[in-house]
């Protein structure tokens, strides 16, 4: 059986998917960092953030971390995983 996929960048209409698959990771104990109440309720603001990452030219100072772009794969219309180029 043939899957459609497609990698692409954060985007708000796979939230559901996104957030299904964060409590996953979290059961097997990663990505304990994420708060799913603020995801869920502010789901878009994470969006924009993962953009500004994405178009980040320096180290943040602040938190030391780089610029990252973020890919989601997408299968058949849900998220099944990420990757991050930094």
């Amino acid at each position: 059986m043939d899957k459609s996929f497609v990698f692409t960048t954060p985007n708000i209409k796979y939230k559901d998917s996104f957030i299904a698959g964060i409590k996953e990771f979290q059961k097997e104990g990663r990505h304990l960092d994420v708060d799913l109440h603020d995801l869920e309720n502010n789901f878009e603001k994470y969006v924009e953030k993962c953009d500004r990452e994405s178009k980040a030219k320096e180290i943040d100072p602040q938190t030391g971390w780089v610029p990252q772009t973020i890919y989601w794969l997408i299968v058949d219309g849900v998220f099944v995983g990420r990757v991050s180029i930094r």
